[in-house]
């Protein structure tokens, strides 16, 4: 049995995953990826960091941004939010 909506989300067309991406790019959630970022580069100097989740992978990125050093891993139940964070990073 699925939760409800979570077939709509595995099955994201491109545009959508797009479309979240930009409106979900606002300057307030971009400050709390980058509070977040900077809390873990803080307590993590080496290893793997595992966001599920992801979405466009904003999160990501500014952990990348941060600690290059350290191996990043991405999950979402949308193979497009997948694909589109592997774009963006």
């Amino acid at each position: 049995m699925s939760d409800r909506g979570q077939q709509d989300f595995i099955h994201m067309p491109g545009f959508a995953t797009r479309l979240y991406a930009a409106l979900t790019h606002i300057e307030s959630i971009r400050q709390q990826h980058r509070d977040i970022a900077v809390n873990l580069t803080a307590r993590i100097n080496s290893g793997k960091i595992l966001d599920v989740g992801t979405g466009p992978g904003y999160l990501l990125a500014e952990i990348h941004r941060l600690k290059p050093s350290i191996e990043l891993h991405g999950l979402d139940i949308s193979s497009a939010m997948v694909e589109l964070a592997k774009e963006r990073l």
